[in-house]
């Protein structure tokens, strides 16, 4: 089948499932505000503006954009679901699908987006609208895991070394986690070296597992090399890659962005 072919297939499948998924409502809706605080406070450190029009991206149940509206009242969201945004009604919150905004070109201050584009089908084509509609000297704000950080098949190895396992579609077994760590750290590597990005995608688990969180939904293999690459290529400066919380998170952060197990990637579109 030809990757475009696949590329609607998934696009199809997804949108039927975050359409009807009163389970997956159900996960967003046990997401309350400390879950966001990290996002809200990275959008918050680099937007200085409070009159700023930001629009927060594959916002799901729409709380973490009732939490930027708390600072930046021109703030709007928008998701595919309109099952999601029913959790957290507002006029200012729309249904939109990220690969076809509704937005008019260089309209938005800031466009921002917290554990989304995993979940896309096309990440080159959702960044390309997120710069579309980014003013000039404006700003994407971009905060998911990274799932080619080699942090991933460790944290599992910790898990089940302490006999408390969570569901992952990364590491199903014990013995996943061994290549699952040298592929991680070759693909980050690789892709360093590579002059351009290259995306990658994987078909999503849409079972009962999806329910369970975890990713098991995820399309795009999101890493911080990727974007960053795609987006320098479309001119704009890249300001920040990574935050870390614990010590060692801290310390990828700063050393070594790309490897670290989450990214928090802060572009400026050129004047």
């Amino acid at each position: 089948m030809p990757e475009r072919d696949i590329h609607q297939n998934i696009s199809a499948e997804l949108y039927s499932y975050y359409s009807d998924s009163k389970n997956y409502q159900a996960l967003l809706q046990g997401k309350g505000p400390d879950y966001f605080a990290d996002y809200v406070q990275l959008v918050g450190s680099y937007i200085k503006d409070k009159r700023s029009r930001v629009l927060d991206v594959g916002c799901g149940s729409a709380l973490s954009t009732q939490l930027l509206r708390s600072a930046f009242p021109n703030t709007c969201g928008t998701d595919v679901s309109l099952l999601f945004l029913q959790l957290n009604k507002s006029d200012l919150n729309f249904v939109g699908d990220a690969h076809r905004l509704p937005v008019q070109d260089k309209t938005m201050d800031a466009v921002c987006s917290f554990e989304f584009i995993e979940h896309v089908n096309n990440a080159e084509q959702v960044l390309s609208e997120m710069i579309r509609i980014t003013k000039s000297g404006g700003l994407v704000i971009i905060m998911s895991p990274n799932l080619f950080s080699p942090l991933i098949p460790l944290r599992s190895l910790m898990q089940y070394c302490r006999g408390k396992k969570e569901p992952s579609p990364w590491t199903p077994t014990f013995w996943s986690i061994f290549p699952l760590l040298v592929k991680n750290c070759y693909m980050i590597i690789k892709k360093k070296l590579q002059k351009q990005a290259h995306f990658e995608y994987r078909r999503p688990d849409l079972s009962d597992n999806a329910d369970l969180g975890g990713d098991f939904d995820s399309v795009y293999l999101s890493n911080p090399v990727d974007i960053s690459k795609f987006l320098k290529s479309k001119n704009l400066r890249i300001l920040n890659i990574s935050v870390g919380r614990s010590r060692v998170g801290r310390f990828l952060s700063r050393f070594m962005p790309s490897f670290a197990s989450g990214m928090a990637i802060v572009a400026q579109k050129e004047a």
